[in-house]
């Protein structure tokens, strides 16, 4: 009997053992298991620059950050380093090279998704104390484009003779650096250079030096290749299928196009027999008979309309008329040169002194060698401009008295 209230007394042990831990286990599971809070932080705490050395100031009230730079920074380029609340991130990102000419807006967003814009502006400061007596200034550059060997200018102050003045140009891409003495009509307000024909195209950072001292611009200079120029023409007029020599610069060796530009801008291309750097010989063959503009491409694709212009085809000429003075009823003669225009009529066109002007159709000889109008009875006299039109275009003008 006693054994046996022994193994009860053992048996409730363990079984109340056993009750506690059940228990604390399901007190265990409650406290691993909390409603997860997530952060609203969406501030920023810090906003400056390296370069140059700035450091903004943050209104939180107002959520706006003020930043003061140096005078002379170029605030197109500048790029922040932000900081922001833990577990926060910001758009734009922090080191990303903005432009702050005008004010930027940058967004904040907490680890909950809540959002927090912030409006920084950038201001330039002022030199106040300015640049001393001796100082060179550089105020300008005279374009921004330049061709391969066109001359430039830069401008500023208290610059030094010509052979103590250079300006050094750095490829951005591959950081080639080439330097260009100053030309002898420099001044101390302007410095001339020519641009050399073997820098490469392409875009380069600009820093001048005079009397020892360099000034780096905040611009960039892109070199291009020189347009061509016309400057010369062989002939001014020539028949279909006649030879043609323009002479200028900058042309391409091999690879230029030719083409006749008539008055409506249709451009018809021409045959090139031989071409140069600064002559280029071609067929003059069009459709049409005419005055033509000359275009020429070159190889790079640039391309410049001549000032000349050239007739293909046979010109018409006006070389007299039979008399000035014409009663009514009487014959208006004109002679000339290829007067006959292929399926169009010569035309007369007069102009009274008073009053609106009017056409009349005219006969042409089938050489083309003479034009001739009967003055009809009931013709109004007085005096008149009379035209003279071939192909509808006026060649010659003469001033008559009809009675």
């Amino acid at each position: 009997m006693l054994l046996s209230l022994k193994k009860f007394s053992v048996s409730c042990r363990v079984l109340f053992v056993l009750c506690l831990a059940v228990l604390a286990a399901s007190c265990s599971d409650d406290d691993a298991d909390p409603a997860v809070v997530k952060s609203s932080a969406k501030a920023i705490t810090s906003f400056k620059f390296a370069t140059p050395a700035a450091t903004g100031t943050i209104t939180e009230s107002d959520k706006k950050i003020a930043v003061t730079v140096p005078a002379g920074t170029n605030v197109t380029e500048l790029v922040p380093t932000i900081a922001v609340s833990e577990k926060a991130t910001i758009d734009p990102t922090t080191g990303v090279k903005q432009n702050f000419t005008n004010a930027v807006t940058y967004t904040v967003t907490a680890e909950d998704g809540s959002t927090q814009k912030y409006v920084v502006t950038v201001t330039v400061g002022t030199d106040d104390e300015g640049p001393g007596e001796d100082d060179i200034t550089v105020t300008g550059i005279s374009s921004v484009e330049v061709a391969k060997g066109a001359e430039f200018y830069v401008t500023g102050t208290n610059f030094a003779v010509f052979t103590d003045s250079e300006i050094a140009l750095t490829n951005i891409d591959s950081k080639e650096k080439f330097t260009i003495g100053a030309n002898e009509n420099s001044t101390t307000t302007r410095l001339y250079f020519t641009m050399p024909f073997i820098i490469e195209v392409g875009e380069y950072a600009i820093t001048v030096t005079s009397k020892n001292q360099s000034v780096t611009l905040d611009v960039t200079l892109t070199v291009k290749i020189p347009a061509p120029a016309i400057s010369g023409i062989s002939t001014e007029e020539v028949n279909q299928g006649g030879s043609v020599t323009i002479t200028g610069i900058n042309f391409s060796e091999t690879g230029n196009l030719i083409k006749l530009v008539d008055d409506g801008g249709i451009r018809y291309g021409m045959e090139i027999l031989n071409e140069s750097a600064n002559s280029i010989q071609f067929t003059a063959e069009v459709p049409n008979y005419g005055s033509y503009t000359i275009l020429i491409i070159t190889a790079d694709g640039l391309e410049v309309e001549s000032v000349f212009s050239i007739y293909v085809g046979n010109r018409p000429r006006v070389t007299s008329i039979n008399k000035l003075t014409f009663a009514r009823g009487e014959q208006i003669v004109i002679t000339g040169e290829n007067l006959k225009a292929e399926g169009t009529s010569g035309i007369f066109y007069f102009w009274p002194e008073v009053g609106n002007g009017f056409q009349r159709i005219v006969t042409v000889k089938a050489d083309g060698t003479e034009m001739t109008y009967v003055i009809p009875n009931d013709f109004t006299p007085g005096n008149y401009e009379m035209e003279v039109q071939v192909d509808f275009e006026m060649i010659e003008k003469f001033d008559i008295v009809i009675q």
